[in-house]
């Protein structure tokens, strides 16, 4: 077995023959084997689950890579995803529908200095589960530990999400937000 290695954008240190990367997102081989048997379970047994983006936008967000356009770009959209569900009450399920409008890019988006702590749940977290339920549970713990992770960045990835178009009405018919009374009412995402 090869020599462990450290993932620069988690940290996780695992051995790995894998030699495969992503072209702009900041991860080992070993880390990035272990996220595709992660999205293996997401897009087969456990693809009803409803937090079925949330990990793929916290291991984006998490493992940035270096500055250029599509890793500037993918962040965004990632972080602002995570704003969605954490603070606006978007479900998780719209995050594919919502793309698109995201991608469109707010004018002033950037390059986001990556934290120095991105977060303590990694990729292996979440393949560790027992079963869907425990796996819905650690991909929600991980969305969140990413997204505190950023807070440096919140204020910013709230005012690229204001300056974003007005969602579509598909997309708007998932983005709902319960009041204190128990309500349902739409909102802008």
């Amino acid at each position: 077995m090869p020599a462990p290695t450290t993932c620069p954008g988690c940290g996780l240190v695992r051995a790995s023959a894998a030699r495969i990367t992503h072209g702009y997102i900041g991860a080992s081989a070993a880390c990035w084997e272990l996220y595709g048997q992660v999205l293996a379970r997401e897009y087969g047994a456990y693809a009803t689950h409803a937090n079925h983006r949330v990990s793929a936008d916290a291991y984006a967000a998490q493992h940035p890579g270096v500055e250029g356009p599509q890793a500037m770009r993918s962040v965004a959209m990632h972080l602002m995803r995570l704003c969605l569900v954490y603070e606006r009450g978007m479900a998780p399920v719209a995050g594919r529908a919502i793309a698109p409008r995201l991608l469109s890019q707010p004018p002033d988006v950037a390059w986001l200095e990556p934290p120095a702590d991105r977060g303590s749940v990694t990729v292996a977290d979440v393949a560790a589960a027992a079963g869907p339920d425990e796996h819905l549970a650690r991909g929600d713990g991980g969305g969140r530990c990413v997204w505190a992770a950023s807070s440096a960045h919140h204020a910013t990835v709230r005012r690229w999400l204001d300056a974003t178009p007005a969602p579509a009405s598909r997309a708007s018919s998932s983005c709902r937000r319960r009041s204190a009374r128990g309500t349902t009412s739409r909102h802008a995402c």
